[in-house]
């Protein structure tokens, strides 16, 4: 009869915002919950500050204008 194993994954976020590759993974044995193994992937740095960041909705305003004002610039020619 073969073993089963559950895993476990934690995604990392910081100030709210998930880290791209950063996880750790934990594997248990399905049978007796004991701890079968882990592994990581971090990444080591500091991460900039959130204040001053501009909300999702002031983005596609600004993003929009930006295609406003190019569409308008392509049609001056």
């Amino acid at each position: 009869m073969g073993t089963s194993e559950n895993e476990a994954v934690f995604r990392r976020t910081v100030n709210g915002i998930k880290v791209e590759n950063d996880v750790a993974y934990v594997r248990f044995d399905g049978a007796t919950g004991r701890l079968v193994g882990y592994s990581t992937s971090y990444t080591d740095g500091e991460f900039p500050s959130i204040e001053n960041v501009m909300s999702l909705e002031q983005a596609y305003e600004k993003q929009q204008k930006e295609i406003a004002d190019s569409t308008a610039k392509t049609d001056e020619n």
